[in-house]
């Protein structure tokens, strides 16, 4: 059990280690972006017309994909640090 939490202190300190910030960042503004992009759509939903609520759904569907992209090479990339630093002592 304790080198169950060494290792998952070790790995949460990489997830919020100041180098993988801007990529955290541009995730969480990514996801933002389509949550509001939603939101505006479910409240003007009577208000825009069909191409442009296609338009809408279109672009937060590339967005999530594009969140999910980014989540991925977020957590790639701190595993293969934490990895590295484990196998190179």
């Amino acid at each position: 059990m304790k080198k169950y939490l060494e290792n998952k202190a070790e790995i949460e300190r990489e997830f919020y280690a100041p180098k993988h910030k801007q990529l955290k960042i541009a995730a969480l503004a990514v996801i933002s972006a389509v949550i509001a992009a939603e939101l505006a759509m479910l409240f003007l939903f009577d208000y825009i017309s069909l191409r442009t609520r296609l338009f809408i759904q279109g672009c937060a569907g590339v967005g999530a994909a594009v969140f999910v992209i980014l989540a991925a090479i977020w957590a790639y990339r701190v595993y293969s640090e934490v990895l590295r630093k484990r196998y190179d002592k």
